[in-house]
């Protein structure tokens, strides 16, 4: 058996780099993404979950597992990005000219937010919320410090 699933993951990450995946089981799911949605995949498991992303997505992926969730991504460039939330009314909002290259965003708990304000960019970050009713935010550039 064990085998079996390594010859289907192999096939899989061979296909990936032609084909969109996605998956998704569930109530009330709505998923939203764009044409440029390059060798990217997306999981939205559980109910009332919403993913929207809005730009450029290539070599990235989205999982969603729980009630309530919500991940708004909104003209951005995502390349080589993981994000995962686990739990119930969670979101992750990344405004308008977001970048974000070889990342990982993700959230595990109840209540917990992540907002990355326009025009901000992070390479090789690691963004990580757990818990109930936690806040992290970044305000972008319209609060950056003069240079």
């Amino acid at each position: 058996m064990k085998e079996y699933i390594k010859i289907i993951l192999s096939v899989l990450s061979k296909a990936r780099s032609f084909l969109l995946f996605a998956a998704g089981s569930g109530k009330n799911n709505k998923v939203t993404i764009p044409v440029l949605f390059y060798n990217s995949f997306f999981s939205c498991r559980g109910t009332g979950n919403r993913l929207s992303v809005s730009g450029r997505t290539e070599k990235s992926d989205f999982f969603i597992e729980g009630s309530g969730n919500t991940v708004n991504i909104s003209n951005a460039e995502i390349t080589g990005t993981i994000i995962t939330v686990t739990g119930n009314n969670n979101s992750i909002e990344c405004e308008d000219g977001v970048v974000l290259r070889k990342s990982v965003i993700t959230i595990r708990g109840n209540s917990c937010r992540i907002k990355i304000g326009k025009a901000s960019s992070f390479g090789g970050a690691r963004i990580i919320n757990t818990g109930q009713d936690n806040d992290i935010r970044n305000m972008g550039e319209r609060y950056a410090p003069y240079l």
